[in-house]
């Protein structure tokens, strides 16, 4: 590989403004941006014609699965969807097998991904229990608290998650939480199990659990200085919650998917099992909602929630013995720009939702393109058009409810600090390219 890259003819997305110009790559940082006279000599060059020059993308929830649960996804398999959907940093969840919940855990999680991962991976962790914070800290991207199923040991009352919180943000880390209140969903789903009705799993995860959730983590501390992110939004009531918390002044953040704001619970009857995920797709209404407060920052970014699983899994016929949640990195970048290339939102917002808050808010160096930055970069041909197709996903999930939709803007290459992984629909990136993202790492 290559010390130094010139990629040049790129429409490059700078501080809001597109320019035409080239970029100049040298020991996987940018070092200079310009015309191809003004750039020092490189080793290779790269003629984009016109490509749309993108900051690598960043998704900070993310399922890649691996050791126990690798028939699903493993690190190489997701690492390359996330390539070809022009991600080049994630944050990947806790709910393996076995679960991540100690440093133990945890440094068997990155000891195996840094042989596999072509782009760059965090962990979160759920911790074993509250001592295992300290413990982790160096390691771990942040702690996760999924409220409707209990990965770990520690419980989920009021008092421990208010000692999480303390704990956290005692050594700076933010707490993530998958707010659905777990006594709500369970009363419900007991009450409806009986059914075969699609329609009764909906009613399981109402909007009103999710709303009790978001509530009682936002009761559980006051503290300014403690940071707390909500996941896959899903309900109206809960982003006026979050709205207002924002107004205290304490740092709050959420994030909504491109299955929540493109895809509704009329949607289901013709999705299937395809469909179910957690939190469930809501009313078209709630939807255009969800949107609508993406684009004014209300929600502060998008993430995938990729989270894979066998197409026999989904297929099962029953509901409730089908596991919740489908692949979205190889479609959530082609979803939301066909939606800039029909005006509903800009590419601006697009992103600031992609690459710039999700790694300000993770405390991540990357999300943008500017001399001095990592050279993580995705190149775009907006005139590409095509459709989605799930057979040819590099995922091992061969499945998507986004499955026949009509799409424009393609990923062509996608760099990740300066180094090519991904270039016309081939993985041309070794194992092992990627780096493993840690809070100590010295970038």
């Amino acid at each position: 590989m290559s010390d130094s890259t010139n990629i040049l003819d790129v429409r490059l997305y700078h501080k809001g403004e597109l320019l035409e110009t080239g970029i100049s790559i040298a020991n996987g940082r940018i070092v200079k941006l310009g015309r191809e006279s003004v750039l020092p000599a490189a080793s290779e060059t790269v003629r984009a014609r016109g490509l749309l020059a993108l900051p690598g993308l960043v998704d900070v929830h993310v399922h890649l699965r691996d050791l126990g649960l690798s028939y699903k996804e493993d690190y190489l398999s997701g690492t390359s969807a996330a390539a070809a959907g022009g991600f080049t940093t994630l944050i990947d969840m806790p709910n393996t097998n076995p679960v991540t919940d100690s440093l133990d855990r945890l440094r068997e999680k990155i000891d195996l991904a840094k042989r596999k991962i072509l782009v760059n991976v965090g962990f979160n962790l759920v911790p074993e229990s509250l001592d295992t914070i300290a413990e982790t800290k160096d390691l771990a991207m942040g702690y996760k608290i999924n409220l409707v199923k209990q990965w770990s040991d520690l419980p989920t009352d009021d008092a421990t998650l208010r000692a999480l919180i303390e704990r956290a943000t005692s050594v700076g880390k933010i707490t993530i939480f998958h707010a659905e209140e777990g006594s709500t969903v369970d009363e419900l789903e007991s009450r409806l199990k009986g059914s075969s009705s699609l329609k009764s799993y909906y009613k399981a995860h109402p909007p009103e659990a999710e709303d009790e959730a978001v509530a009682r983590v936002l009761g559980c501390t006051h503290e300014r200085r403690a940071r707390i992110h909500f996941c896959h939004v899903s309900s109206t009531g809960s982003l006026r919650l979050i709205r207002k918390a924002k107004r205290q002044g304490r740092h709050v953040t959420c994030e909504v998917t491109p299955h929540h704001i493109l895809l509704s619970e009329e949607s289901s009857s013709r999705l299937g099992g395809i469909s179910i995920m957690d939190p469930p797709l809501r009313r078209r209404q709630i939807t255009e909602k969800l949107f609508a407060a993406l684009k004014r920052r209300a929600a502060d970014i998008v993430a995938s929630d990729h989270a894979p699983h066998s197409l026999d899994e989904k297929t099962r016929p029953s509901w409730w013995n089908i596991p919740p949640g489908i692949p979205g990195l190889e479609t959530t970048l082609p979803l939301l720009l066909t939606e800039v290339a029909k005006g509903t939102i800009s590419l601006r917002r697009l992103v600031e939702a992609l690459a710039e808050r999700p790694s300000m808010i993770f405390n991540l160096n990357c999300g943008a393109l500017e001399v001095g930055a990592v050279a993580d970069i995705v190149l775009v041909d907006m005139k590409r058009r095509f459709k989605i197709d799930s057979s040819k996903f590099l995922s091992k999930a061969k499945y998507s409810p986004f499955d026949g939709r009509n799409v424009r803007g393609k990923v062509v290459k996608t760099f990740v600090r300066g180094r090519l992984v991904y270039d016309e629909g081939r993985i041309v990136g070794e194992p092992g390219t990627g780096s493993i993202v840690t809070p100590a790492m010295e970038d």
